[in-house]
């Protein structure tokens, strides 16, 4: 069967769970002349070159305001005419569906993200449950997302489909010794250090400060432990200020932002996920299939990933405490950590390839676009 069309809007193509995603989905497809189209309603995006060289069409424009982002969104699907748009993440979500009505194509969204991050006031939680409300096709990463998304947004069950991420992880697997050494190197590690590292965004619900505190508590029992933190976002001032006032010197290494965290994953010993809410957690899939043990928050959708005791420990979200328990563990004993690190790479890879995702998501496509999916169709006439 002949491949559909798709357009995916997003806000941006920046170093995210969603645009990693997006890629991995790309370079598992290799899409032909108007296959895959990615527009974008911010400028800067990252990872453009990346999706460019997975074949994807990459389009980037918007504008300041609502309408005017949702006028040029509706000439991009005028211009790639697809089978289907695809919407991603707040704005887009909203720009997407009215854009891919008044064009009259069909419209899903993927919902990333449990909706108790959305902390910026009630009525900026109500307007975008009201914008997924609008879609008769949802995909949520997650059974805590998928839950989330039938309360907040008052929708039937039925009309919200659990689509878990993949990874591509032959993108992991190109990171051997050679690149441990390097990324060891590069971030000032010596053969006697033991790493625990964080890759993902500076931001507050990712709990990095919680990270930050716990690690203080640990560091007195092991001087050698050092702290990797790659990232960026608002919180790194703060959290450089936290680290200097918790008197950790140059025991905390912020390497800002990367495009290749698989090979700052490589440089790490451990791998830690302290946010405070979570959709799924790309980032701690990847760790895991890159062979770390893992230590994670119980948020969102985190235990649908790490299995604790088996495949991983879980800590009690916002608890420091409770962390660096489960840190002062992981350290004490190395043959937990392989235990651990054994089982959470056997699990991720049987249940995150990012063909069976590609697989069902576009068999969900057929089932939308085809003669099952007339409503959705009919919706965007």
């Amino acid at each position: 069967m002949k491949k559909p069309r798709v357009l995916h809007l997003v806000n941006n193509l920046n170093v995210s769970g969603a645009s990693v995603l997006l890629l991995d989905t790309a370079s598992c497809l290799r899409p032909g002349p108007g296959e895959f189209v990615v527009c974008t309603l911010e400028e800067a995006n990252p990872l453009a070159e990346a999706f460019a060289a997975a074949g994807a069409v990459v389009a980037a424009g918007g504008a300041a305001s609502l309408l005017g982002s949702t006028s040029w969104a509706r000439r991009m699907i005028r211009e790639h005419a697809p089978d289907i748009v695809h919407t991603h993440l707040i704005p887009a979500t909203q720009v997407g569906w009215l854009a891919a009505r008044l064009a009259h194509v069909p419209a899903v969204t993927t919902v990333h993200f449990t909706f108790d991050c959305l902390n910026r006031g009630r009525m900026v939680r109500r307007l975008a449950a009201a914008s997924y409300r609008l879609y008769g096709g949802i995909f949520a990463i997650s059974e805590a997302v998928r839950a989330s998304v039938v309360v907040e947004c008052d929708v039937p069950e039925d009309r919200v489909t659990v689509l878990r991420n993949g990874v591509d992880f032959a993108r992991l697997d190109r990171c051997g010794p050679d690149a441990r050494e390097t990324a060891r190197r590069t971030l000032g590690l010596g053969p006697e250090h033991i790493a625990i590292g964080y890759v993902g965004r500076l931001d507050r619900i990712k709990g990095v400060h919680i990270l930050v505190t716990a690690f203080a508590r640990l560091r007195t029992e092991f001087p050698a432990v050092r702290l990797v933190i790659v990232g960026g976002g608002d919180q790194r001032k703060r959290l450089e200020s936290l680290a200097q006032d918790l008197d950790l010197g140059g025991s905390v290494i912020f390497a800002g932002e990367q495009h290749d965290a698989a090979a700052h994953l490589a440089a790490v010993d451990l791998f830690v996920l302290p946010s405070l809410t979570e959709g799924l957690g790309l980032s701690l899939v990847e760790a895991m299939a890159a062979g770390l043990p893992v230590v994670a928050s119980r948020a969102g959708g985190i235990p649908e990933v790490v299995s604790h005791g088996e495949t991983g420990l879980l800590f009690a979200p916002g608890n420091s405490e409770d962390l660096a328990s489960c840190l002062n563990e992981m350290m004490r004993f190395p043959g937990l950590r392989r235990r651990l690190a054994a089982a959470g790479k056997a699990a991720v890879r049987r249940e995150f390839a990012i063909d069976g995702h590609v697989e069902r998501l576009y068999a969900e496509y057929d089932r939308m676009i085809g003669t099952s999916g007339k409503r959705l169709a009919e919706a965007a006439r």
